[in-house]
């Protein structure tokens, strides 16, 4: 099957809801649920759906990057005609075999690496950024080039040695154990001809410290240019001397496309299925009051703090829910102001401020909050909140915490000034972490704040820089720089505040959240809630139905019912 035939296929193969979700990934202006054709233009263009590829965690994008290396590799590195509008930009790639795709990263062999590749390449096809052609290949998006592929196309080996001048190409000739004394047509094509025989370049390579060679293969996976290398770059000088870089530009040089391709056939490509391990002693431990140093907090005691913590969360949602029917806050342009009498409660009954931004944020998520002429304030589906149970609230809570976009509706104080940008990818990545940390492991002390703390020159080690890293695996676009790390410890701050974390372990209701964010059912996170709340440290029996089916309606599940509605009317399901 063609391309569309494939993806029209795929998408009927889905439920109605499956692809509603889908659907819901483009913004507004770019569904049109008239035309079913129009829905598979859309959904093939990975740029309507720039949140679905945001929230990838890092296995599954070098899953990607490899796969645009062996469907590049398939045209030879040569950039391929477009089959799209005259004119435009955009080149398709693929489809690509699975065998192809296991081999680059070097997976064809049965084993966990295998197994966790070929598990996210499921999850892939799940969100239609690759899918089945039907004969064990698959196709890819339209602009998966544009997404994943190369910077550039390396230059032909055959036309950089003609422009060299005659002592740089003898020069290169001899170090390649060439005739140096040929003239200069025998010795470009000479040249040419080791190039393309990948035996030579292979034996050529094992010539290369390993350091160069990791180096050479780095930028051939990515069609990379170095710039501006400094005279005396020890790689850059072993490479371009036997042609393995090449100058391109004025200011740099890459890999040339011969040699490109056998470095990419000869190396796996990077794959990391699983998130770091945490080994090692852990360090900056938050002990339980009285025990011995090194000790960490039993189970009943992480289980005594998260009660306590879930105990002040409902405290503090019955004080605003009665509080907001007084004083609605005001959205401005940086975020919600609240009401100095508000405000003023709040303090009074002991509210922290973090609760408090945590909960206006969640509130718009789950539809408790709703904007009216500036102001925010208890939605209609008050009542229904009100009549939930004490667990259904805390499930809903953390629930929208881990979904909080980043426009949130409320802004850090200026004590703590932390960016909005991609703070829902940070907190559902410590989510998904959580459930990553060993049994009975402490993260570390994070009662303090965690800002301060940077100042002061504190960097994170220990189990709370294994933290961060894996936050970074399961949210790559949270970035290695400064601000990411703040990032990291202010949504392990919030994490405390909210139950998820006591004495620096995850407690239940944490590693049910995680089970939550990897696609476990509410009813776990309500039962361990639940159980949470009752001061336990495991859940032992189902909770009691008390909600009634009485459910909560976010912004985002109306969209989404509205448009499984419409998708169910169109493909008459």
């Amino acid at each position: 099957m063609d391309r569309v035939e494939a993806l029209d296929a795929h998408l009927r193969s889905m439920s109605t809801e499956r692809v509603a979700r889908l659907v819901a990934t483009l913004p507004d202006s770019a569904i049109d649920l008239h035309c079913w054709s129009a829905v598979l233009e859309r959904i093939a263009i990975l740029a309507y759906r720039p949140t679905v590829v945001e929230q990838l965690n890092l296995a599954q994008q070098q899953l990607l990057y490899a796969i645009a290396t062996v469907a590049e590799d398939q045209n030879g590195l040569r950039r391929p005609g477009s089959n799209l509008d005259p004119g435009a930009d955009t080149v398709e790639l693929g489809p690509v075999s699975l065998d192809a795709v296991l081999d680059r990263i070097g997976a064809r062999s049965s084993g966990r690496a295998r197994a966790r590749a070929e598990a996210e390449l499921d999850r892939l096809s799940d969100l239609a950024i690759l899918w089945p052609d039907g004969r064990d290949a698959l196709h890819l998006a339209d602009d998966f080039a544009a997404q994943f592929g190369s910077e550039r196309t390396p230059p032909d080996l055959r036309t950089v040695a003609e422009g060299l001048d005659p002592a740089d190409l003898h020069r290169m000739a001899k170090a390649l154990g060439l005739d140096g004394a040929a003239d200069r047509h025998v010795l470009t094509a000479d040249i040419v001809s080791l190039f393309t025989d990948e035996t030579r370049v292979g034996l050529l390579l094992e010539e290369a410290p390993a350091e160069t060679a990791r180096f050479a293969h780095f930028h051939a996976l990515h069609s990379m240019v170095v710039r501006a290398p400094a005279p005396g770059h020890r790689h850059v000088d072993w490479l371009t001397e036997r042609g393995l870089m090449v100058p391109v530009g004025d200011h740099g040089v890459m890999v040339p496309r011969e040699a490109a391709l056998v470095l990419r056939a000869r190396y796996p490509a990077p794959f990391s299925p699983e998130p770091p391990v945490l080994v090692g002693p852990v360090s900056d431990r938050e002990f339980e009051r009285g025990s011995e140093p090194g000790a960490a907090a039993g189970a009943r005691s992480v289980a005594a703090r998260s009660q306590e913590a879930l105990v002040a969360l409902l405290d503090a949602d019955d004080h605003l829910v009665a509080a907001l029917r007084v004083w609605p806050l005001v959205l401005g342009a940086d975020g919600v102001q609240d009401h100095p009498a508000l405000r003023e409660k709040l303090t009074a009954v002991g509210t922290h401020p973090d609760v408090v931004r945590v909960w206006v944020e969640a509130g718009a998520i789950t539809g408790l909050l709703s904007e009216r002429g500036g102001e925010v304030g208890l939605s209609a589906q008050a009542a229904t909140w009100a009549g939930l149970p004490p667990e259904s609230r805390i499930t809903a809570l953390l629930q929208a915490w881990t979904r909080t976009p980043d426009t949130a509706r409320w802004w850090p104080s200026p004590e703590e000034p932390l960016p909005k940008k991609r703070a829902a990818g940070v907190r559902r990545a410590l989510a998904l972490a959580l459930g990553d940390a060993p049994e009975g492991t402490s993260l570390g002390a994070v009662s303090e704040n965690p800002h301060y703390r940077r100042v002061l020159g504190w960097e994170p080690h220990g189990a709370q820089r294994w933290l961060v890293d894996t936050v970074q695996w399961h949210q790559p676009f949270v970035g290695a720089d400064t601000d990411a790390t703040d990032r990291v410890l202010r949504a392990l701050h919030e994490a405390e505040r909210l139950g998820l974390v006591a004495y620096g372990t995850p407690t239940l209701l944490g590693r049910a959240l995680s089970a939550w964010c990897r696609g476990a059912g509410t009813e776990e996170v309500a039962d361990a809630a639940w159980a949470a709340l009752l001061g336990r440290e495991r859940v032992e029996e189902p909770r009691p139905n008390e909600d009634g089916g009485a459910v909560m309606q976010g912004p985002a599940e109306c969209r989404e019912r509205a448009l499984a509605m419409e998708v169910h009317a169109l493909l008459g399901t």
